[in-house]
């Protein structure tokens, strides 16, 4: 391979890194469920009360309103039951159903059985 087409593939290589580095970095941000800060605007809640399991949405302007009001009781109460059982949840980005976030075991949807973070 003469000298030129060495510099040509590597011209064509990094052109295809750099092309790679900006839809990536699109693709990452052009969700328009986060704000300036680059947090989602909405936070997924499921009532810990057994016979109500309840799930709702809070905006994360209202939870650091209702944190602020109540320090002691940070978590949101259900909006069905009332109570302050609630836990975070997650909500799947393939069927839409909130469900407990399960800490870093639950890696799977319980209704669709997806990852949330495949394709």
């Amino acid at each position: 391979m003469e000298a030129q087409q060495k510099k040509y593939l590597a011209i064509g290589v990094a052109a295809v890194g750099v092309l790679v580095m900006i839809v990536s970095v699109v693709w990452t941000t052009r969700s328009g469920t986060a704000d300036e800060s680059g947090l989602p605007q909405e936070t997924y809640w499921m009532c810990g009360n057994q016979a109500c399991g309840n799930t709702f949405t809070m905006t994360r302007k209202d939870l650091v309103k209702h944190q602020e009001a109540h320090p002691d009781s940070p978590f949101p109460p259900c909006p069905k039951c009332g109570k302050s059982l609630s836990v975070a949840a997650n909500k799947c980005p393939h069927c839409g159903t909130i469900y407990a976030g399960g800490g870093r075991g639950r890696t799977v949807c319980p209704k669709c059985g997806k990852s949330p973070v495949s394709t």
